[in-house]
């Protein structure tokens, strides 16, 4: 793929998926790819299949990871297991090429089979909205659209001392402001998000004010059906979310962000399987 394609390529490629799952300020966890899949509905079909059916099972046909920069630090471990990752190498112009290792543990390896990139997607930029201490990608406001290939011994599996399970995906990381990425590559060009998943949020937009209760503001705007979050970010904060919309509405104008929808729990898993932050949680986006 030529190395010059830019927005309009990018959004040929997508424009063709259905159920596009967005990941903002996802840093270095690819967990999504494993809980949110057949192989993991399969795996806990014990457990969940009273709780969660199977229509509102949200398995995506390409994920869209974004942040400023893509550390090489893995946040979570499964059962304190520590992980490796080479992801950051899409951080360097001249060393992007030579990333292969999306992920690796005792358990599961994620590997990149190929890889585009497309330059200058993301041009929305000031500098001034980053405090001193945030480390912004030399390829900020580029994209690499990837096949990858996830191998994982699942919880299930692993206690019954069964074989690793392999699936296909695809997968799309934005090294861009998580507002711009909303606003540039979305909203401008109709872009439909079926899923969003809020872990770990951080955003330096704003000067690292900015939560994440303006994401949940543009569902009605994006289409969203599925949340996937912290429950922090499933409760209601009038107060967080008032102070969001104060920061942002001037960004996004003239899109109406004064309404923040309603959340209805599906599923849900402890703190200590995917994240450090507490209770995930899988929710139906009520309108």
């Amino acid at each position: 793929m030529n190395e010059k394609w830019g927005m309009d390529e990018l959004i040929n490629s997508i424009k063709r998926y259905r159920k596009i799952c967005w990941y903002p300020s996802a840093g270095s966890d690819f967990r999504p790819f494993l809980f949110l899949s057949n192989a993991f509905y399969k795996d806990y079909s014990q457990v969940i299949a009273d709780q969660y059916p199977d229509h509102d099972r949200v398995i995506p046909d390409l994920f869209v990871f974004s942040d400023v920069n893509i550390p090489n630090i893995v946040y979570y471990k499964l059962s304190n297991v520590s992980g490796y990752t080479d992801a950051d190498k899409l951080n360097d112009p001249r060393s992007w090429r030579y990333a292969k290792t999306l992920y690796s543990d005792p358990y599961t390896y994620i590997s990149i089979d190929k890889k585009y990139r497309f330059e200058d997607v993301i041009q929305e930029i000031k500098r001034n909205h980053f405090d001193s201490d945030y480390k912004v990608s030399k390829n900020y406001g580029n994209a690499f659209l990837m096949d990858v290939t996830v191998s994982s011994l699942m919880y299930k599996s692993r206690m019954d001392n069964g074989r690793i399970k392999t699936w296909k995906t695809k997968f799309l990381y934005i090294i861009g402001e998580n507002a711009a990425v909303a606003k540039e590559l979305f909203l401008k060009n109709s872009v439909d998000i079926d899923s969003v998943v809020l872990i770990r949020y951080g955003d330096g937009f704003g000067h690292a004010e900015l939560g994440a209760r303006w994401v949940e503001s543009l569902f009605r705007h994006l289409h969203t059906n599925y949340l996937v979050a912290n429950d922090r970010y499933v409760r209601y904060d009038e107060e967080c979310f008032n102070s969001d919309i104060k920061l942002v509405k001037e960004y996004f104008a003239p899109y109406d962000l004064t309404v923040c929808p309603e959340f209805e729990e599906i599923y849900h898993m402890d703190g200590h399987t995917w994240s450090s932050y507490g209770e995930v949680k899988w929710c139906k986006v009520k309108y």
